[in-house]
């Protein structure tokens, strides 16, 4: 994992933080800090709303304050989530859970549609 990730996270064209912080998410992934540029103040402020909404998961990537994430929840059980963070605001777009052991596999556009 890298340690500090400068992005615009958010789609508002100033640059934000990614910091790692620990392995500790589901199924060890990389858990990070978030800080998003606020402009007016001239600092950087924790974005705690969207450390929950991500909740341990893996960040597939992020795009345009869109935030495609992915979970291994058992051995068998798989969940992706998509966000969509504007400002310090979340919304979460998606949200499912599937089995690869029964033969599930959603494609990459039942995930972006």
């Amino acid at each position: 994992a890298e340690l500090l990730t400068v992005a615009d996270l958010n789609g508002d064209g100033a640059p934000d933080l990614q910091v790692w912080l620990d392995n500790n998410g589901v199924y060890n992934v990389p858990v990070y800090a978030f800080y998003l540029l606020d402009a007016n103040a001239n600092r950087y402020v924790r974005a705690s709303a969207l450390e929950t909404a991500i909740g341990g998961r893996d960040i597939d990537r992020i795009e345009n304050g869109r935030l495609v994430l992915r979970a291994q929840v058992s051995p068998c059980e798989r969940e992706d989530k998509v966000i969509q963070l504007s400002g310090s605001e979340t919304r979460t777009l998606l949200e499912r859970r599937y089995n690869t052991c029964n033969g599930e596999r959603p494609t990459e556009s039942e995930l972006l549609n």
